[in-house]
C-alpha cells in the first residue's frame, strides 16, 4: 500500500502533481509580498519603503512559480531565508512571545511550502 500525499509534503508522481506541487512556492510568495507590503505601508518598526522592493520582487518571484520556473522557486526560497528571516531574526530577535512564535511557525510553513515549490518544478521539467 503506498503512502498517501500530505499537504506538507506532497507526492510528486507526474506532471499535473508536480505542477500543484510547485504553486505551494506561489502561494509562500503572495503570501510574502502581501504581508511586507502591509507592514510596511503601516510604516511597522523595522519596515520602510525598501520593504515595498522586497515585496515586489516575491510578486514577480510568484509569477515566475506560476508559470513553473525552477530559476523563481530557487531564488524565491532563497531570498526568503536569507534576506527576510535573517534580517528579522537579527534585527528584532529570535523572542519568546506568542507573537514571535506564531510568526516563527509561520516562516516554517512558508519555508516548506517554497521546498515543496522547488521540488515541484524541478520534477515537472523532468517528466
Amino acid at each position: 500500500m503506498a503512502k498517501e500525499s500530505t499537504w506538507f509534503w506532497p507526492k510528486i508522481t507526474d506532471e499535473a502533481s508536480a505542477k500543484k506541487t510547485a504553486k505551494q512556492g506561489m502561494v509562500a510568495a503572495i503570501y510574502v509580498a502581501a504581508s511586507t507590503s502591509i507592514v510596511a505601508l503601516l510604516k511597522s518598526k523595522g519596515f520602510d519603503d525598501w520593504s515595498l522592493i522586497d515585496a515586489a520582487i516575491f510578486a514577480i518571484i510568484a509569477y515566475g512559480i506560476y508559470k513553473v520556473s525552477r530559476t523563481a522557486a530557487v531564488v524565491g526560497f532563497t531570498l526568503f531565508l536569507l534576506s527576510s528571516r535573517i534580517f528579522l531574526w537579527v534585527r528584532h530577535g529570535l523572542g519568546g512571545d506568542i507573537v514571535a512564535i506564531m510568526f516563527s511557525f509561520i516562516a516554517i510553513l512558508v519555508t516548506l511550502a517554497f521546498i515543496n515549490s522547488m521540488r515541484g518544478t524541478f520534477a515537472y521539467h523532468k517528466f
